[in-house]
């Protein structure tokens, strides 16, 4: 692989004592190093400040609606290097392939798709494109049938995803594992 990045990559043991702690989990759960961590770990507080988002952003959404949100933003940006990951998580919350693949259809109304996903998936669909009035319309309902809590945790996290599907294009990353659905990854 060629390293196009803008950054210089640090390995886990280079990253300043901080974000090496923070970091340590996600390290040893993987066994490797996140890219993005690897390349925004030139900050230290830059780093510091993403984690606390990307562990805060999405609480308290259940974890399917967070892979809802991650899957969704991330199909709108064609930021396979998140897509892909999240593909793997959908399956491990317990989403089936065909949920996965409904939500990456960006139709709310895929008959594979679930009255509480597709509320989810209008929200994230409608920010991540841009559609600030349809954003609006299904941050409301999703207010209504969720609650306001959910509901700002679910905008929070499309957020953080719009951000980091940005981020990732910008650092070239590339998908660390295959997509669900390439049959040469099975």
């Amino acid at each position: 692989m060629t390293d196009t990045s803008p950054l210089r990559r640090l390995t886990f043991e280079e990253l300043p004592a901080a974000a090496r702690e923070a970091v340590r989990p996600r390290y040893e759960r993987l066994g490797y190093l996140g890219e993005v961590f690897s390349l925004v770990g030139n900050s230290e507080s830059s780093l510091l400040a993403l984690l606390a988002f990307a562990d805060g952003a999405g609480q308290p959404a259940t974890p399917v609606q967070r892979e809802v949100v991650a899957l969704a933003v991330s199909q709108v940006n064609r930021a396979l290097s998140e897509l892909y990951q999240h593909e793997q998580r959908a399956l491990k919350v317990g989403m089936s392939i065909e949920d996965v693949a409904a939500v990456e259809s960006l139709d709310p109304a895929h008959p594979d798709l679930d009255a509480d996903a597709a509320v989810v998936l209008r929200l994230a669909v409608a920010t991540a494109r841009g559609d600030w009035t349809a954003a609006r319309d299904a941050l409301a309902a999703a207010g209504e049938r969720f609650g306001d809590e959910v509901a700002a945790a679910l905008l929070m996290q499309t957020g953080y995803y719009v951000m980091a599907n940005a981020v990732g294009h910008v650092l070239d990353l590339t998908p660390p594992v295959p997509s669900i659905f390439d049959r040469d990854a099975t």
